[in-house]
């Protein structure tokens, strides 16, 4: 039966006896159904003062280890797209590098020994000049585009009272005084 011509009946003063024993079981289940959920919205009885302290340091103690727990998470994000970025990076460079290396350690040496005796002889004037090598260090000299990276040597070298620093581009082979100091 349908309750919306029912109850327009029953409100007309036309309904039958089934309909309005059908309208009235309909509004006392209402009624019923109205008083449940005011029940559900009645106050509750508040927290005991000891529980409600209790509760209030559950609840600091859970939020503090929940923004540290956060707060390690996105540290360790970071961290790890940062060395993605960083990897990327200098892989590209440093794989630029080592393809386009030509010199090695002895190479870059004896290119310094013999930059050093043309120095000595046709700039300092020297006629017999003691030469020593004494430090080489090979460094990534990162370029821009990242494909154009190479290693350079720099090599310091003692020649009499002069300290030679030369920087050497391992591509080339190419020596180039970058700094000289007298004793």
């Amino acid at each position: 039966m349908n309750f919306d011509k029912a109850y327009d009946r029953f409100l007309a003063g036309t309904a039958s006896e089934e309909e309005i024993a059908y309208v009235k079981s309909e509004l006392q289940k209402l009624k019923k159904l109205e008083e449940l959920m005011a029940e559900d919205r009645a106050p509750r009885p508040s927290l005991e003062k000891a529980e409600a302290e209790q509760y209030k340091k559950a609840k600091k103690a859970y939020t503090l280890r929940t923004a540290v727990t956060v707060f390690a998470i996105v540290l360790l994000v970071f961290a790890i797209v940062a060395g993605a970025v960083c990897g990327g990076i200098y892989g590209t460079a440093y794989s630029s590098a080592k393809s386009s290396d030509k010199v090695d350690y002895a190479e870059a040496r004896s290119i310094a020994y013999d930059f050093a005796y043309d120095y000595a002889i046709n700039t300092l004037k020297m006629t017999e000049p003691v030469i020593v090598v004494t430090e080489i260090e090979k460094e990534l000299k990162m370029e821009s585009p990242l494909k154009m990276s190479s290693y350079v040597y720099f090599a310091e070298v003692k020649v009499g009272r002069a300290e030679l620093e030369i920087k050497i581009d391992s591509p080339t082979g190419t020596p180039v005084l970058i700094d000289i100091d007298f004793d």
